[in-house]
């Protein structure tokens, strides 16, 4: 009888590894189909039900027309450019997006990171790597999350496209808000160096910088000259807003 426990007891710990896989699958799969009946997939703005083919952005139609397109821009420093792609202009629904990370609303950064995943599949599938633009340690500790981190996510989940997280910020930068352009490029001069962790990953490596905003470009300026200093091969962002000055 104690051969009997002893090898059960052998048996089911080679075993438990399966079982608590299977068991977490059961419940992932339980909890996704309960909130689907329960907590139905609804717009992010206007809180209406989403059909079936809204559900990828998460906006309905009718929030989604009211987004104002940008066109691409040229970013230029030291005679290298960098491409920036927007989902549409910092007004209405892209402003409240990107204001809602002061009131820590996680899923107002998927809706964006969902908006530029449909927005630019193509671009975004020919990169090699996706690089969240980081926070400062404080600031995320405060706000629990980096936004561009949420979006870099979504896009993954989209594309299959890796997220690393090549950037560290290494300074503490008072909020871009209500400064010049170039208060701006001094605020985040310097704030920025590559993780040595992943630096053999990014030579030769198309980049795309993911980020919530861009106003000025100065921050993603200054992100990419940290990622040239490692010889990435190019350089291109996605953001869900701009501002057009």
């Amino acid at each position: 009888m104690r051969k009997f426990f002893i090898r059960g007891g052998l048996f089911a710990m080679i075993l438990w590894p399966d079982f608590t896989r299977l068991g977490f699958a059961c419940v992932s799969r339980i909890y996704t189909f309960g909130k689907d009946i329960l907590v139905p997939p609804i717009c992010w703005q206007c809180r209406y039900l989403l059909q079936q083919s809204e559900q990828g952005h998460g906006l309905c139609i009718a929030c989604l027309q009211g987004i104002s397109s940008v066109a691409p821009s040229e970013l230029i420093d030291r005679s290298q450019s960098i491409s920036v792609y927007a989902v549409g202009s910092y007004v209405g629904v892209i402003q409240r997006l990107i204001c809602a990370k002061k009131n820590g609303d996680v899923s107002a950064s998927r809706v964006m990171g969902k908006l530029v995943a449909c927005r630019f599949t193509e671009l975004c599938t020919g990169a090699d790597l996706l690089v969240p633009v980081p926070l400062y340690w404080s600031r995320r500790a405060v706000r629990g999350y980096n936004q561009a981190d949420i979006m870099a996510n979504v896009i993954h989940e989209y594309t299959g496209i890796p997220v690393v997280h090549a950037l560290k910020r290494m300074v503490y930068t008072a909020s871009q808000k209500g400064l010049s352009g170039a208060e701006r490029r001094e605020n985040v001069a310097y704030a920025f160096a590559v993780n040595k962790k992943v630096q053999e990953k990014l030579i030769g490596a198309r980049i795309m910088l993911v980020d919530d905003l861009v106003t000025t470009g100065s921050t993603l300026i200054h992100a990419s000259r940290a990622l040239r200093s490692v010889r990435v091969g190019s350089i291109s962002a996605v953001v869900a807003g701009k501002v057009v000055l």
